[in-house]
């Protein structure tokens, strides 16, 4: 698989921001193209171990930092990158806050099973050797808690003795099905693709659908495509899917039923009391009735008989349906 550690490099770079900023940065375009709004906040962890003297202590330093970065689609991508690191380095800057002061101080609506500032967790890591303890190496092992802190959180791990970029994610099962949040993935790894390798333009421009799913959405969009040639007219249809499927529902209307063998069955009636009543191909023929299935038959029937029907609805004010019949 193509490395995209050097491009996404580059554009950091050109950006002023790290690789962990153009990772979330990415992240934070998901979130935008998904929700559709200008602003969507995302936390992040951060280490505290700003003395020196923490840096070899064991323990849990990390506080979860609130990134609310505005979005423009239509601004260049670099300086879009630029904008938004500059926003990440604002945020980072309070990361001592303790995020519980943060929280007090800014007093949300609280939630039973929803975090109070944000519902989506990025994490970066650049996976390398692991510390050591004496002879002993540590190295860290992934623990399935069987629960999500979160609505959703994005692992993005770097291999630092590799090419590989390992990217995960975590959610609550009673929100999201696993179909999509694959299809998040993917769209995640579209869109780092597409930051690997451009060049200049708006954000708008960066493709977040791969070749097949665009056309297969396209396809969609467009509706369904008819077949060339003659087709059968509507009486044959129904004939030919009450053979094909009689059990199949043809019409349903509040809590009524009719399937396509009682369509046809329904409709045959009225057609053979019509010819007996002397209804010839080409006349017209009334229908004094409601939506009602029954009125879906009599259609149905007169098309069988070859002649036209003219709607006559009960609803109708009576003079109305006296100029129809005139």
């Amino acid at each position: 698989e193509t490395d995209l550690r050097p491009g996404l490099r580059r554009l950091a770079a050109a950006g002023g921001a790290t690789p962990f900023m153009a990772y979330a940065f990415a992240f934070r375009l998901l979130l935008h193209r998904y929700a559709q709004g200008p602003r969507v906040a995302f936390g992040t962890p951060v280490s505290t171990r700003a003395h020196p003297a923490a840096e070899a202590m064991l323990g849990y330093f990390l506080n979860p930092v609130v990134v609310c970065a505005p979005l423009d689609e239509q601004v260049d991508v670099v300086e879009a990158l630029r904008d938004f690191s500059r926003e990440m380095r604002d945020a980072l800057a309070h990361a001592a806050s303790p995020f519980d002061e943060v929280a007090g101080h800014l007093s949300p609506p609280r939630q039973r099973g929803r975090h109070p500032l944000f519902q989506a967790m990025f994490v970066y890591q650049e996976a390398g050797p692991g510390p050591r303890l004496g002879d002993a190496r540590l190295e860290p092992v992934t623990l399935d808690l069987g629960a999500s802190k979160f609505d959703l959180t994005l692992f993005v791990t770097e291999t630092a003795d590799s090419a590989e970029v390992a990217v995960a994610v975590e959610y609550r099962a009673d929100r999201f099905e696993a179909v999509w949040m694959n299809g998040l993935l993917d769209h995640y790894e579209t869109l780092l693709e597409g930051l690997a390798e451009w060049r200049e333009g708006p954000l708008s421009e960066l493709p977040l659908l791969r070749g097949e799913e665009d056309d297969r959405l396209g396809a969609l969009a467009e509706g369904p495509r008819l077949t060339e040639g003659p087709r059968a007219l509507l009486p044959e249809q129904i004939r030919n899917q009450a053979r094909r499927q009689p059990r199949d529902p043809a019409v349903v209307c509040g809590g009524e039923l009719l399937s396509y063998a009682d369509l046809e069955g329904s409709a045959g009636a009225v057609a053979r009391e019509l010819a007996a009543r002397g209804v010839r191909p080409g006349d017209r023929v009334g229908l004094f009735l409601p939506r009602s299935p029954e009125l879906i038959a009599g259609i149905v029937g007169c098309h069988w008989a070859g002649a036209a029907y003219v709607p006559l609805d009960p609803s109708y004010p009576p003079a109305r349906n006296r100029a129809v019949l005139e």
